[in-house]
């Protein structure tokens, strides 16, 4: 999906200005599952763009 490959930079996407690689958000591998959270700098993002 477009959503995936903007996180991991494939496809369209410049991996360079992945989500992943800008550290927006965060890799997460449990066993066989790979998750993805926003990461401290995504929240620091998210919350300075409410309060603009």
């Amino acid at each position: 999906t477009n959503i995936l490959k903007g996180l991991i930079g494939t496809g369209r996407f410049d991996a360079a200005n992945s989500l992943l690689k800008q550290g927006v958000v965060e890799k997460i591998e449990r066993g066989d599952e790979t998750y993805y959270r926003l990461s401290e700098r995504g929240k620091l993002l998210v919350e300075g763009m409410q309060e603009a």
